[in-house]
């Protein structure tokens, strides 16, 4: 165990003071996924072929510990949601409770069966990667995705959002993984998004987890990104859509006189349909994020969020519902940390969870995260207000981060310059867990 007295004097602070439970968790539903994405990690290691599928019994004592105090849910990390055989069942649970649902998928299976209906009983954030704005790109990155049918897809989901009041309507995102070989079609992507009635585009960087997939990093290509990063917000001014992308690459004077792009495409791949509808949920159309890549330590790129204010918008009885809950659940943890003394510093070790496919927890779906327990075998709250969680929470809140923590590319951006060798000297041998995961 740790010998730091200051860390042991905030362990003591929390004795106690039991941490209310968080307002937001993740449920590894299924670790597969039906499609075979080159820069996916999952895919790579095999994960996403051979992972298991969460056992109902192990979803049911979830459901049954959680669902009565949290205010939303998220499917699934690195598998396709809608491909667990008990998806259905899952949905029918959480329809029980006054709960929210966040989904990421690829929206390939979304035909099957009562997924769609179900899913729309709680939905209030359906996002969906995409990776391309034309065929070719995009059955070439989502191997084994076929354009027609992914396209039909989310016109039955529009359709199905379009019926539901507008105070209900979930928010639609499209997300686009930057890539060299596709960031030329960004500025279609945002043509397609508006096609097809979502409220914005969501990018990220590629994480380069393989080696053959380095030359496919936009560090390669500096030059280009920029140059389609400024065409894709000035489509998006234009079209009234929102969009999240990361800041500009500092160039070169090599890289600056870069001028051999390829040619943005021009006209959508996809039939006129005109039952389609579109209308912004609750996001602005014209609010622009930029932000640094999540994992730009990999990447190697720093740079400070930016926002650029948009006009606001009525918020609907059902956001302000939920925005209540989630204020009211920020107030208890502010009161935790009255009586502790320790600073909320991290929003997943104070307020969020994840649970494996097998029951495991753990704070994060960062890499280096640790198994803190097992809804298997002990209770959450157990879990929550336990020895594990409380010293990462009391290391984290004194500076002397546990490792996982240190290097974490999220809370990495509060970091006061002068603390590096701080981070960079993390408690990596407190004892109070191991790092598995």
């Amino acid at each position: 165990m740790s010998t730091n007295p200051v860390v042991e004097n905030a362990l003591r602070r929390i004795e106690g003071n039991r941490l209310p439970y968080p307002y937001w968790i993740n449920i590894e539903n299924t670790l597969r996924c039906n499609l075979r994405c080159p820069m996916c990690m999952q895919y790579i290691d095999g994960t996403t072929v051979t992972g298991q599928h969460m056992p109902f019994e192990v979803y049911q004592r979830i459901a049954d510990q959680l669902f009565p105090h949290v205010q939303r849910v998220c499917w699934s990390v690195a598998g396709e949601p809608t491909l667990a055989p008990d998806f259905e069942k899952f949905l029918d649970v959480a329809g029980r409770y006054p709960i929210k649902s966040e989904v990421v998928t690829n929206a390939t299976l979304l035909h099957r069966g009562n997924v769609l209906p179900k899913l729309m009983e709680t939905l209030e954030l359906f996002q969906v990667s995409l990776d391309g704005a034309t065929r070719e790109t995009y059955e070439r990155i989502r191997v084994g995705g076929k354009w027609d049918k992914t396209i039909a897809n989310l016109r039955a989901f529009q359709r199905a959002r379009m019926r539901k009041p507008a105070s209900e309507r979930p928010r639609f995102y499209l997300i686009f993984v930057l890539m060299e070989s596709n960031v030329h079609e960004l500025p279609l992507f945002v043509d397609l998004a508006k096609a097809l009635g979502a409220d914005r585009v969501e990018s990220n960087h590629m994480m380069v987890f393989d080696e053959t997939m380095e030359q496919q990093s936009l560090l390669q290509a500096k030059a280009r990104a920029n140059h389609f990063f400024a065409m894709a917000r000035r489509r998006s001014e234009q079209l009234g859509i929102g969009i999240t992308l990361p800041p500009d690459y500092k160039l070169s004077e090599a890289e600056a006189a870069e001028a051999d792009f390829p040619i943005a495409p021009e006209g959508l791949e996809i039939p006129a349909d005109d039952a389609m509808e579109s209308g912004a949920s609750g996001d602005s159309p014209s609010t622009i994020v930029e932000r640094p890549n999540l994992f730009r330590r990999i990447l190697g790129r720093f740079g400070p969020e930016k926002v650029i204010e948009a006009p606001p918008v009525e918020i609907s009885p059902l956001t302000q519902k939920h925005e209540s809950m989630e204020k009211r659940r920020l107030d208890e943890i502010a009161s935790w940390e009255v009586a502790t003394g320790l600073r909320n510093t991290c929003d997943y070790l104070w307020g969020k969870a994840y649970f494996s496919a097998g029951g495991d927890v753990s704070p994060c779906c960062m890499p280096g995260r640790p198994l803190v327990g097992s809804i298997m075998e002990q209770t959450f709250d157990e879990i929550w207000n336990g020895e594990a969680l409380n010293r990462m929470r009391a290391h984290l809140s004194t500076n002397h981060p546990y490792h996982c923590c240190a290097h974490c590319s999220l809370f990495r951006d509060s970091l006061d310059p002068d603390d590096e060798a701080i981070w960079d000297q993390a408690a990596r041998a407190d004892g109070a867990f191991e790092v598995t995961a």
